[in-house]
């Protein structure tokens, strides 16, 4: 390896490896009060650490792209302000073979991305579902707590946790029964877990005695004024079946073993994640070569408007020529604007 391609490449891998490290720390910060309530909730803290070390390891593909595009912009505005580039020019280089290494390294994180998306992923979000519902000695009014775990999808909760997790106030559950299609309404002045038990007071419970397709629903109020019930009667309701597939647990495998629009899409969108460390280090060495404002502006709206509709639409299964154009179209954009303006600079017109 020529001395110059392993100090491009050092300079790269410092680079990526703190803005790596940085964005673990914020994803971290931003997850610091939720471990720490699951804590408090009676979680162990291996639990708790594992549950960390998923949450981070679900971001990492997205995470890899961003720091790829970091990087990779980050080393040429090196080489281009001290003149590096230049000096090598004038010795017959191209850019191509000055920015080799840059190329190397995208390949390779694609590697590791293709990885993590096919295989790594899927596997941490079953241990993280496998967390979230092994709920044996974890506080319910945790979990049943809205927006703090994974989405539930036949639960509805609204309630004010205190500080420690162990009392709420003003509870309000609302469960979908899969099989009756009804709704059970829970309201509760106050819940408090002690033990295994909860605790509540001025308790209502609205739901319907199950009848005949054809027949009137009847519906039941029960009022108290204490009650007193274990944790399973809560837990118990996150741990019925859904009939709603979540299909980024699938592996590769089982996605293509059951053709579909949605496993479709989620197989267009894996590739589409697996190759963004390639394409956001060639948008991102594209950057300082470019003189023109507008060129640089182009560069950054390209950037933000690829993520902003991978984010908006990656729930949405679309047809299959649908999902690829969206999601496969714009990184070949991206490399043919790159290489585009790498042959403009040589010719002296950027």
């Amino acid at each position: 390896m020529p001395i110059i391609w392993h100090y491009i490449t050092k300079t790269y891998l410092k680079i990526f490896s703190l803005a790596l490290l940085t964005l673990f720390g914020l994803s971290f910060l931003i997850k610091y009060k939720k471990l720490t309530l699951l804590i408090l909730a009676g979680a162990s803290y291996k639990q708790a650490f594992i549950l960390t070390l998923c949450l981070l390891s679900i971001t990492l593909p997205h995470a890899i792209g961003i720091c790829s595009f970091i990087s990779s912009l980050l080393t040429v505005y090196k080489l281009q302000s001290t003149g590096e580039i230049t000096s090598l020019r004038s010795m017959g280089l191209s850019l191509s073979k000055i920015f080799a290494p840059l190329y190397f390294a995208g390949a390779f994180l694609v590697i590791v991305n293709l990885f993590l998306v096919a295989e790594f992923v899927p596997y941490t979000k079953l241990v993280l579902n496998k967390i979230h519902l092994d709920s044996n000695s974890i506080n319910p009014l945790v979990l049943l707590r809205k927006n703090h775990l994974p989405l539930i999808n036949n639960i509805y909760t609204e309630m004010n946790l205190n500080s420690t997790g162990s009392e709420a106030k003003n509870v309000l559950i609302a469960y979908l029964m899969d099989n009756e299609k009804q709704i059970t309404l829970l309201l509760a002045d106050d819940l408090t877990f002690s033990g295994k038990t909860l605790e509540g007071k001025k308790v209502s419970l609205i739901s319907h005695i199950p009848s005949e397709p054809d027949a009137f629903n009847h519906l039941f109020i029960d009022n108290q004024a204490e009650m007193s019930t274990p944790e399973s009667f809560f837990t118990s309701l996150l741990k019925r079946s859904s009939k709603v597939k979540d299909y980024e647990v699938f592996s590769i495998q089982s996605l293509m073993n059951n053709p579909s629009k949605a496993t479709h899409t989620e197989l267009i969108q894996r590739v589409s994640k697996t190759l963004f460390p390639f394409t956001f280090t060639l948008l991102g060495l594209s950057g300082p070569l470019l003189r023109k404002r507008k060129s640089a502006l182009f560069l950054t709206l390209s950037l933000f408007g690829y993520f902003s509709i991978y984010f908006g639409l990656r729930k949405a299964y679309l047809p299959l020529p649908a999902a690829t154009i969206i999601m496969l179209l714009p990184h070949l954009f991206i490399i043919f604007f790159s290489f585009f303006n790498q042959r403009k600079v040589l010719r002296g017109e950027s």
